[in-house]
């Protein structure tokens, strides 16, 4: 349900930011050690140019939500996922780890092939990345751009973090990296999110209108991802997260499979 809310949408906010994630311009690849030193230095003085804009999601009485993938899994698996978005008309954006895009770059091909949006999950989802210093902020975003530009020539301007507070440096630190955008979603999932697909069209109907929802792939939820599970009440008047529930005997025991079909029931 809450795919074909995605495909009703003409244009919003996270829409926009895939026209721009598009449109960044090829930086200077560094061939060594010292050339990213250099080019970190250059980051860490350039604040001046502004800080990234946090995105939480959108007032809208459209039936409208944003859905951005977190994470990524075997390439075989990432092409069937982008293949039923596209069995549903659906645009989502995928956050892609730069270690996972390093190691498969056809990853992050197939993506940009299947016309999907990417962004920034640094180098391995850049836990608590507000804790870090300036400059190893600075070091791993970069990183993960040369990453992204190295397999598809070009560069997010998005970027999202688990665990993470957007601070003021941690904004300047990613604008002066090229990144435009903190992606700050409001739901959270994964494959253990649901164990029926009634369960998954329940919680399509109490989403907001204009959420962001991300979908964690083969990730566990964090605390702070989980912290309200626990209150979920499914009626109209309630909007919480869905509740975690062990995985039962009916469901796929592969991670993968489970997580198809999760998103498949929403």
């Amino acid at each position: 349900m809450l795919l074909r809310m995605a495909r009703k949408t003409e244009i919003t906010f996270i829409l926009l930011a895939l026209i721009l994630t598009l449109c960044s311009c090829a930086p200077s690849v560094p061939v060594s050690q010292s050339a990213e030193d250099k080019q970190v230095d250059n980051i860490l003085n350039s604040f001046e140019g502004g800080s990234a804009q946090t995105i939480s999601g959108v007032m809208t009485l459209e039936k409208t939500v944003s859905i951005v993938f977190l994470g990524s899994t075997d390439v075989s698996v990432m092409q069937r996922l982008t293949d039923l978005l596209s069995r549903y008309g659906v645009q989502a954006t995928f956050f892609l780890p730069g270690i996972d895009v390093s190691e498969n770059p056809q990853i992050a091909i197939n993506i940009k092939e299947k016309g999907y949006g990417f962004g920034n999950y640094a180098l391995d989802g850049g836990e608590e990345m507000d804790k870090q210093t300036k400059e190893d902020a600075a070091r791993k975003l970069y990183r993960a751009q040369m990453i992204y530009y190295n397999a598809v020539s070009e560069q997010p301007t998005m970027f999202t973090c688990d665990s993470t507070n957007y601070t003021s440096d941690l904004l300047q630190t990613a604008k002066a990296v090229g990144l435009d955008y903190a992606v700050q979603p409001n739901k959270y999932l994964n494959q253990n999110s649901f164990s029926s697909e009634s369960q998954a069209g329940a919680y399509a109907q109490n989403t907001d209108w204009g959420s962001v929802i991300a979908i964690k792939i083969g990730r566990e939820l964090d605390d702070v991802e989980a912290g309200i599970k626990d209150e979920e009440v499914l009626t109209p008047a309630v909007d919480k997260q869905p509740s975690v529930s062990t995985t039962p005997a009916a469901l796929p025991e592969d991670k993968d499979e489970r997580f198809l079909l999760v998103t498949e029931w929403l």
